[in-house]
Formats: structure tokens, C-alpha cells, sequence
């Protein structure tokens, strides 16, 4: 029963591990990692962009990456064909707000990729050295007016919008080497060098720049919403400036020595929440509220990557905030991170020594109980946490005990019961110390307690036992599979949930019923794994499977069997396995499974869905009974985890991904086109009135979708449907994406794809495309209609000429047909007779009366006057033929044929069925009558003694009937007496089996 433990009831639901962080005020899920090995080109972040449509873009050493969640499309320097980067080791991206193009600063200078035409075109910053350029651009900037600044290895230039030339803004002497750039609201323009910060007037550039931070090597800044400028240095920390009056004033120095996670600080982001994000070479430090800089968060990724030795992951090199809030981070050695900090809707407690929590139960006095591998925890309404309270010291078995599976609060009296693989205890409130009880040595999974204070104990490989703690008594021992959940109804009624079916089972008449899974028959239990079940209301019952999702079952006592209906199959719930159910003070119904935890709501109406950005547990669910405080927190026992949270404040989010198309190919006998492909146009967007225009040789279409989510791609569903081929929607998952097409008739079309958000919420509009499949030519009304006038015509000339001939030929055909009339007629009466006569016996052949049988049949399906089928075969003839040669055998055929057309009745229909067998159908008759005239044929044919040329032979038959009523088809029933002839044969012939 081992495997049975692990398999069946330590299902979980895995996820990758979460952040570190110093400090609980800013929590966070796990990051996720995206490096080279996921498609990435290169594991240096410099910039990361989020362009017009919503694609994410990196700069790296090894050109450019557009990310839409799921997968990276790179694109490096020049290839053969002159498209592609002046230099692919990239420093900085900027989007521009007008019109989407991206800008990209390299070692090379500066590139554009154009989101018109999808074609990179260098730029020169200095016209007089065309071709002979040699500027790093670090920094690409518009300020509010749309002027495009460049920060770069000689210094700073700008173009004011409506113009194509640069001009230089520092001159040849004084070759500043700009690494950041930054405007102000006075007009100033702020500038990072490795010489100190450098102030501009923008009204007048001729003045010399003011220095701050002189000698120091500034790499970034940054200037919030509240007009205060942020610098980082390299080496020296992070310096606060209030800019706002005539000359900058220095609010604070903050390094490592009071709240910065490192000296060298590579980039400073506000997020839409305020906050204050310093990227650091050791980590990022956040400031929740930028005016309090002595209260900073410190986020360092934990995440598992595969890296060479002494490289330092948590060197964050680039921030950005999507518009959707998702948070990516850009490291110098390990790629990108990408985390979702407004998603953290479920918190989790942690044990000593991170002990793991099988089940949990509520107090009486708003406390929670959990069973763990340590002991018994106590999780106060306050959420301190006191324990673990385990057994006294006996030996060598405590260890194994305080392995606790099972945990029950008895609200009749206060008990604590206690489960383990080695049988039943409680808790003793004096000693604070589990005590073992007599019911002992059988492995326990489960328990629960009824109105009386009985115990119901499931076990691992011992059944069901009802059990009366008081007096030591087992009541009643079930032999059942191993027990997952038991749910008691009242004093007599108890559902049990077992990996091998359902039992409903009667403490008092010690009766029970069980429902397993049958695979014939649709209306029964839908699985034999039941991982569990609880009660909605009288008669109605959630159902948890394994693999199968969650059903309703309802079953009251009028009812001979209960009846199933799965919830949400066209959910990701649907397959999962599912560890929980309990109703929270906002009156949905969470459900754990392996898919995370999912809220049904009251009506059963609506599903949401959570995962681990919404810092569902990383370690998973145990089958196992959820629980809630006086405070209405719902708890979940998990491995490595507890989470809790209040439903109440858990809000779904209504925000939709962007749905994106990427990519239309068709596909002809001749060729395999790309009509849209965003990879060669990485930002230009279908329109919305977009019309896909098929030709008739397309043979097949292909259209692949994305949705442009990033704090949880994989929980993103898809439909489509084609309408005008196919109303009904089609469902894939994020893998797919795509959908495909093939011979597709002429006419117009409306593909709707649609989309849900993470937590599984299906969007209200659809993204439509119109494809309309072009007609062939010589499908077209014109040509028909042209085709139609010529057909006229040319028959009219035919009919013409044919006239005429046919005048000639009609007199003299004429003649010809009354002489001929009368020998046709003649002449099919013969053929006739032979189709259907056999000519030696002169009895209907096999076609003949197959026609027969068939209009008897026909009857027989409407006025259903049954008849029998009986098929005689004569004995031992092949030994007449090769005693006495076939012209004799012919001569004992005949005689046969004629005696059993003359025994049988004038109704009946006789047919030689084929060499020494005869086939006769008796209308309107059962068996009975229909053996009663074949024993009559049988022995007229044994009473024979024929002479046939002085030879005296005595033939004999053996039959086999078979009623038309048993079969669906006359060959059934044809076949059934052929059967019952062979028996008569084996039972030793002469004779009539039926």
C-alpha cells in the first residue's frame, strides 16, 4: 500500500521555487527565468522595451529578442539579404511614441527598425562622416516634445522632431562619454557620465554643463513623478536630488551601509504603484514609499539556473514594467526574469524546519490544527504559530509517530484526534503531549466523527472502521480500498471516498451500497479514484476525481443510483485531480487541484483560476480537508507550504491579454506562402479590417495566435470557431496557438479566436478575421452563364440535325420494331425463367429465392408475420456420386427436389440452395409448425427406395430451422439453420434440429 500512499493520495502540484525577501512588506511570487537555453540569444541584459502592440524587447550582446510570452524571436546583424543590425552587441532600446518605430543604440551606432516596412536602416548621428562612423550609442531617449536624444561615446547629440539631422550637443574637446539621459520639467536635460552627473540648459547648449557627483562614475538616473532625480553610481551608491528648486539639492546618499543592497547600481524604475526599484549588482532594493528611504525591500532571485561557476545572477542590469504590470528584470550573466508583483493574492505560513502540513482542522476557539511530519501545529487566530506537539519518548517508534497523516477537532468535546501510520491518538491539554490510544497498529489515512461521537477511520489497507473511542469498541470493519475522505451525513448515514469507488454506509443496519466506475455504461461513477467528497446541500454532493476534474452528484434515498454531471468541462479543471473543496465567507467554493486553486461561484455559473503567480503553493495539495477560522481564513495544507488567505479580498482579475496573430501560411500543390508573418515584421500589426483572401488552389491555411501575457502565459486557454463552416468552438491549449484549415469552399468566412485571462476568465469579445475563398474561374457566374447560351446553341444544331436523320430512320425502324416486340418479349420470359429456375430440379435457384425471402422479409418488418427459414441437405451424396457416378447423383437430386416440393405445403417457397442442399421458407409459422412440416419432408425423403438404372438407393436428409423473430437480418437467420444443419449432421444425420 506504499505506492498506493504515493500514487493515489500525495498527489501535488509542482512549481519552481520562490524569491527570497529580506523583509515581509513587499511580497512577491517566484520570478521565472528565460535564458538561452529557452530561446534567448544571449544571456546579457542590457535594455529591455515594450513596444506599441505589447511585445517585449532585450538588448543583448548577440543582437536584439522579441518575447511574446511564450517564445523569443531574434534578430542580430546584417545578413546576406542587407536586412539586420549595423552591430549586434546592443546597449539600449527606445520605442517611437509616434510613430512605433524602435530605435536600437549599439557598438555600431545607431539602427532603426522600421515598423512600416520591417526593414533595420542605420542612422548617422554626424552626416559629414558617413561611412566612417564610430560611435557607441548607450542611451536613446524622447523628451516630452518628442526630440530624439542620443547618449553615446562622444557625447550627446539630439534631433528635434520634423527633422532628419543630428546635431552635437558637446563638442570635440569635451567628448563626454553619456551612459543615461534624463529631462526635467524646467527644461533641463541630465546626462551620466563617468566624470560625474552633467545638467544642461536645453534653451541654451552653449552654456557649459553643471557637474555633479564630480570624478564619479555615474551609470543612471532617473527623475519620478514628484520631480525628484535619482542617480546611480558605480561604486558609490544611490544619490536623491530635489530638483525642483533653482539649484539641485541633495536629499540622501544611500549605500550599503544604510538600506542599499549594493554600491553599483545599473538602473532606477518607477512602478505604477510608486515604488522605487534600485537594480543593483547584487539584486534589487525597493522603496515602497520613495519619501521613506530607511524602509527598503531587498528582491534577490532564487531561482534554480544553470550558469557557469562564480557567475553572479543577481546582477540586475535592466528593469521594466509591462503595461500590464508584470515587472522583467535584466541580468548581466543569466538573462531575463520576469515576476508579477501585483498577483500575490495567497500568502503562506512556514513551519520549523519548512515541515511539511498533510491535514488541518479548525478549533473552537479560532484556532487551526495541522498534522505534519514533525508532530501537531497550532496556527493561533493570529497566525503565531505554536508546536509541534508530539508523543513522549518511547523508544525507537516516536520518530515514526510524530509522522501524523490524519488531524480531527471533535466540536462535541474538544478532543484532538490524531492520525498516523501507526494508528490513533489524541492530545492531552495537561501534558501538551499526544497520547496513544488502543485502537493501534492499523495505518491511518483519514478520520472524522459523527453526531454521536463515533469515529469513522479510514486506513491505508485495513477498510473502513466505525469506532467508539469511549468504550474501545469497533462497531464495524468495512473491507475497502484505501480511504481518502469520509463525509457524515447524520446518525445513520456516512459517504466513503475510497481509490477503488464510492460507499454509502448505514451505521445502524451496518448495510452498505457501493458505486464503482463501469466503463459500458456512461451513467456511472465517473472514476473508481475518489480523492473527494463533500456536501452542498440535501442530495447534493461534490465529487473529486483523479484526473477526471470535479462533478456534482446528486442522490437522495428515492433514487436507485446517484446521477453525475462533470462541472467545468471545458476548463483546465476538467483533467485535474482534485485535493479539496470549502465554501468561503464570499460564498464561492475553492477547490484545490492540480491545476492550483480554482473558485467556483455559488451558481456554478463562473470558475477562476490561480496559480503560483498568485503564490499558490509550490509545493502542492494533499488530498486532504481544507479548513476556516473565526476570521473566515481558508487554509490548504501542501507540501512545503500552508497557504491561507481571505476570500474576501481575493478579486479577479478582469484584464484580457492581448491577442495577437503572428503568422498566415497557405499551402498549394505549387508552392507554401507567408501571407503575415510577424517575425519579418516584428511590428506592424494587422489592421483590424484586415480580409485574408484565399486563392482556390489553396489546398490548406495555417494561423498561428499569441496572447501577450507575462506573468502567466501557460494558464492561458484558447478557442476559435469558423463561422460559415463550423459554429461551434474549438479549444486548444497554450502550446498550440494555432489553428488550420484544409480545401476550404468557395465563399466568405469569419475565424473568431478568443482568449482567457490567468485565471481562466474566457473573453467577452472575440479577435475576428475574415477570410474569403475565392471561386475558380470556371465556378464563376460569368463563365457559367456563358456556358449555359453556348450549351443552348449547340444543342439547338444538334437537335436540328438529328431531326432530320431521325424522320429518315423513324419509317424505317418502324417496321422493324412490331416484328421484333413480339421475340423480345419471348425472349425475356426465357431469360427470366433461367435467372431464377435451376435447371435440373426445376426448382427456384439461389437468386430466385433470394428475391423471395427478401419480399418476405420486407412483410415481415411491416405486418411482422413471422417465418421460418429451413435448410435440408442429403445425406452421404458425395457417396452416391463417386459409388455410382453423377448422372445417378443428378437422378437422386431430382427425385429429392420433388419429394420435397410435394411434402411441403402450397405456401411454402422451396429453392435449391446449392449442390445437395435445399432451402425452404415456411410463411406464418413458428418453430413449432415450421419442424412439424420439415419432419414430414424428412421422412417422405426416408421412405424413398429409388431404382435408377437396376440401382436400388434408399436416400435420407438433415435439416436445421431457424424463426425469422431471433434475428435482425435474414442472413442471421439464414446462417443460424445452416448452423443447426451441421449439428444434425454431427448428431448423426436423419434428422431436424431446430
Amino acid at each position: 500500500m506504499k505506492k498506493t500512499w504515493e500514487v493515489f493520495c500525495c498527489f501535488v502540484i509542482w512549481f519552481s521555487s520562490q524569491d527570497v525577501l529580506s523583509k515581509a512588506s513587499h511580497q512577491f511570487p517566484q520570478s521565472r527565468f528565460y535564458s538561452t537555453q529557452h530561446g534567448l540569444s544571449q544571456a546579457s541584459i542590457y535594455d529591455i522595451e515594450e513596444d506599441s502592440n505589447g511585445y517585449i524587447w532585450f538588448a543583448t550582446q548577440l543582437g536584439i529578442n522579441r518575447f511574446d510570452g511564450y517564445e523569443f524571436v531574434s534578430f542580430g546583424q546584417k545578413t546576406e539579404d542587407g536586412n539586420g543590425l549595423s552591430g549586434s552587441y546592443v546597449f539600449d532600446l527606445e520605442i517611437d511614441p509616434n510613430k512605433g518605430d524602435l530605435y536600437v543604440g549599439n557598438i555600431n551606432g545607431l539602427d532603426v527598425l522600421e515598423q512600416q516596412s520591417g526593414q533595420f536602416r542605420h542612422i548617422y548621428l554626424d552626416s559629414s562622416k558617413s561611412g566612417n562612423e564610430q560611435y557607441i550609442v548607450r542611451k536613446i531617449k524622447f523628451d516630452a516634445e518628442n526630440n530624439l536624444w542620443i547618449g553615446s561615446s562622444k557625447g550627446l547629440f539630439y534631433r528635434p522632431v520634423g527633422s532628419s539631422e543630428f546635431k552635437k550637443i558637446t563638442n570635440e574637446q569635451t567628448p563626454y562619454n553619456v551612459y543615461d539621459l534624463g529631462f526635467d520639467k524646467k527644461g533641463n536635460v541630465w546626462a551620466t557620465t563617468k566624470s560625474g552627473l552633467l545638467k544642461f540648459d536645453k534653451q541654451n547648449f552653449n552654456k557649459p554643463p553643471t557637474v555633479l557627483l564630480a570624478n564619479k562614475n555615474v551609470s543612471t538616473l532617473f527623475i519620478d513623478s514628484e520631480q525628484k532625480l535619482w542617480v546611480g553610481t558605480n561604486g558609490y551608491g544611490l544619490f536623491k536630488y530635489n530638483i525642483n528648486d533653482q539649484q539641485p539639492i541633495l536629499i540622501e546618499n544611500i549605500s550599503t551601509h544604510n538600506g542599499l543592497v549594493d554600491s553599483i547600481v545599473n538602473d532606477i524604475h518607477q512602478m505604477s504603484d510608486g515604488s522605487i526599484w534600485i537594480a543593483t549588482a547584487d539584486g534589487a532594493s525597493i522603496f515602497t514609499d520613495p519619501n521613506d528611504l530607511l524602509d527598503s525591500t531587498v528582491f534577490k532571485s532564487n531561482e534554480n539556473i544553470e550558469v557557469d561557476e562564480g557567475i553572479n545572477h543577481h546582477n540586475i542590469r535592466s528593469l521594466l514594467e509591462s503595461k500590464n504590470g508584470v515587472i522583467f528584470f535584466g541580468t548581466i550573466d543569466s538573462g531575463v526574469g520576469v515576476i508579477d508583483p501585483g498577483k500575490t493574492l495567497i500568502k503562506s505560513l512556514e513551519f520549523k524546519n519548512r515541515d511539511s502540513i498533510y491535514f488541518v482542522t479548525s478549533g473552537n476557539n479560532g484556532e487551526i490544527w495541522a498534522s505534519g511530519t514533525s508532530g501537531v501545529w497550532k496556527v493561533n487566530s493570529d497566525l503565531s504559530i505554536e508546536g509541534p506537539f508530539q508523543y513522549a519518548n518511547n523508544g525507537g517508534n516516536n520518530l515514526a509517530q510524530n509522522k501524523l497523516t490524519a488531524v480531527y477537532y471533535s466540536k462535541l468535546d474538544g478532543t484532538l484526534w490524531v492520525a498516523s501510520k501507526l494508528g490513533l491518538s489524541k492530545l492531552n491539554e495537561e501534558t501538551q503531549l499526544l497520547e496513544t490510544l488502543p485502537f493501534k497498529s492499523v495505518p491511518i489515512y483519514t478520520l472524522t466523527e459523527d453526531e454521536l461521537g463515533m469515529l469513522w477511520i479510514g486506513s491505508y489497507d485495513n477498510g473502513l472502521f466505525y469506532y467508539d473511542p469511549k468504550n474501545n469498541d469497533v462497531i464495524l470493519n468495512i473491507d475497502t480500498p484505501l480511504v481518502t475522505e469520509i463525509l457524515s451525513l447524520d446518525k445513520e448515514q456516512t459517504w466513503v471516498a475510497t481509490i477503488g469507488g464510492l460507499y454509502l454506509v448505514n451505521s445502524v443496519t451496518k448495510h452498505f451500497e457501493h458505486f464503482s466506475h463501469d466503463p459500458d455504461d456512461p451513467s456511472s461513477l465517473p472514476h473508481n479514484v475518489i480523492t473527494w467528497i463533500s456536501e452542498i446541500s440535501p442530495g447534493n454532493y461534490f465529487l473529486g476525481t483523479q484526473g477526471k476534474g470535479l462533478w456534482h452528484m446528486r442522490y437522495d434515498e428515492s433514487m436507485k443510483a446517484p446521477i453525475f454531471e462533470q462541472l467545468f468541462a471545458d476548463s483546465a479543471i476538467s483533467k485535474s485531480s482534485i485535493g479539496g473543496v470549502i465554501k468561503g465567507s464570499d460564498n464561492g467554493y475553492w477547490v484545490a487541484s492540480s491545476r492550483g486553486l480554482s473558485r467556483i461561484n455559488e451558481s456554478f455559473t463562473l470558475i477562476d483560476h490561480y496559480s503560483q503567480n498568485d503564490g499558490v503553493s509550490i509545493g502542492g495539495y494533499y488530498i486532504a480537508r481544507p479548513a476556516e477560522n473565526e476570521a473566515g481564513l481558508l487554509f490548504f495544507a501542501g507540501v512545503n507550504s500552508f497557504n491561507y488567505f481571505d476570500p474576501m479580498t481575493i478579486n479577479t482579475s478582469t484584464d484580457f491579454p492581448a491577442l495577437e496573430l503572428t503568422k498566415i501560411k497557405t499551402l498549394s500543390l505549387e508552392s507554401e506562402d507567408d501571407i503575415y508573418d510577424a517575425k519579418k515584421a516584428p511590428l506592424k500589426e494587422l489592421p483590424n479590417d484586415y480580409e485574408l483572401v484565399l486563392e482556390p488552389n489553396n489546398l490548406m491555411v495555417t494561423i498561428e495566435f499569441t496572447s501577450l501575457e507575462y506573468g502567466s502565459p501557460k494558464s492561458i486557454q484558447y478557442a476559435y470557431k469558423l463561422k460559415g463552416f463550423d459554429n461551434r468552438w474549438q479549444y486548444v491549449d497554450s502550446i498550440s496557438r494555432s489553428v488550420l484549415f484544409t480545401n476550404l469552399l468557395p465563399g466568405h468566412y469569419e475565424l473568431e479566436i478568443k482568449n482567457t485571462n490567468r485565471h481562466g476568465v474566457w473573453a467577452t469579445k472575440a479577435n475576428v478575421l475574415s477570410i474569403v475563398v475565392k471561386t475558380p474561374w470556371w465556378k464563376t457566374t460569368e463563365f457559367i452563364f456563358l456556358s449555359v447560351i453556348l450549351f443552348f446553341v449547340f444543342t439547338y444544331l444538334i437537335y436540328r440535325w438529328r431531326t432530320y436523320n431521325l424522320h429518315q430512320q423513324a419509317i424505317a425502324l418502324n417496321s422493324l420494331v412490331d416484328s421484333k416486340t413480339k421475340d423480345l418479349k419471348h425472349a425475356n420470359e426465357q431469360l427470366r425463367i433461367l435467372t431464377v429456375k435451376d435447371s435440373l430440379t426445376q426448382l427456384m435457384n439461389r437468386r430466385g429465392f433470394t428475391e423471395r425471402s427478401n419480399q418476405e422479409f420486407e412483410k415481415y418488418q411491416r405486418d411482422k408475420n413471422a417465418f421460418c427459414i429451413c435448410l435440408f441437405d442429403i445425406d452421404k451424396f458425395k457417396n452416391i456420386n463417386d459409388t455410382y457416378g453423377h448422372s445417378i447423383g443428378d437422378n437422386v437430386l431430382v427425385e429429392v427436389a420433388n419429394t420435397v416440393k410435394s411434402s411441403v405445403r402450397g405456401c411454402d417457397v422451396v429453392a435449391r440452395w446449392g449442390g445437395e442442399e435445399f432451402i425452404v421458407l415456411f410463411p406464418n409459422v413458428d418453430l413449432s409448425k415450421a419442424n412439424d412440416i420439415a419432419e414430414r419432408v424428412r421422412l417422405s425423403v426416408s421412405s424413398l427406395e429409388l431404382v435408377v438404372k437396376g440401382i436400388k438407393i434408399s436416400p435420407t436428409i438433415s435439416g436445421g430451422i431457424a424463426s425469422i423473430e431471433k434475428f435482425n437480418s435474414l442472413d442471421e437467420c439464414i446462417n443460424c439453420a445452416d448452423d443447426l444443419l451441421y449439428k444434425a449432421k454431427d448428431l448423426g444425420r436423419n434428422r431436424v434440429c431446430l
